[in-house]
């Protein structure tokens, strides 16, 4: 199955679900909506300890609070987000995603015709980058899968690019993430 986002779609799940909801791949309406899970009162679902970060150039990029991961059976897939704030004023974003539930590197050379579920896009301010077929060589490596209410860790790093075909490397990318319950579309 070949995965593709818009920025215009981005945008929207952003606005519409508040960063942790993914059109595609996940379901994360109902992890904002169940105080439950904000173990960390991080303002958006979460412990204090998740994280994403990650350098583009001189840059360094932090996500602590309005955090999601977990396992979505439909597209037996991954989804990791976060983001600056939720709906409307989110000007920066990440949604990570890949195949299956377990450790594991995904990587994608340039020429890749479809490697199944395998994601990642970085809003910057208001500038969306996505890893794009043939275009860009991105690694997710996930370290740690736990259970429910566990870690899922790993690191990241390689190239995006725009609309306008502007790229970017994304350096010394790493998460650490409380997983939560599978939630299917």
């Amino acid at each position: 199955m070949q995965y593709r986002c818009s920025p215009k779609r981005i945008l929207a799940t952003v606005v519409v679900l508040a960063v942790l909801a993914m059109v595609s791949g996940c379901s994360w309406l109902d992890l904002l909506s169940d105080a439950s899970r904000d173990v960390g009162g991080n303002g958006g679902g979460g412990s204090s300890s998740d994280f994403i970060s990650f350098s583009i150039g001189p840059a360094s990029h932090l996500h602590t609070a309005n955090i999601g991961a977990g396992y979505d059976p439909d597209d037996d897939s991954t989804c990791i987000v976060g983001s600056d704030a939720m709906g409307q004023m989110a000007q920066n974003a990440i949604h990570i995603y890949f195949p299956g539930d377990s450790t594991g590197t995904f990587a994608s050379p340039p020429g890749t015709p479809e490697i199944g579920v395998f994601w990642i896009g970085i809003l910057i301010d208001y500038e969306y980058y996505e890893w794009r077929d043939g275009d860009c060589s991105f690694t997710i490596n996930v370290t740690t899968y736990g259970p429910v209410g566990g870690r899922i860790e790993g690191t990241f790093s390689g190239t995006l690019k725009n609309d306008s075909d502007d790229t970017i490397v994304v350096t010394n990318g790493q998460f650490s993430v409380t997983r939560y319950a599978s939630i299917g579309i």
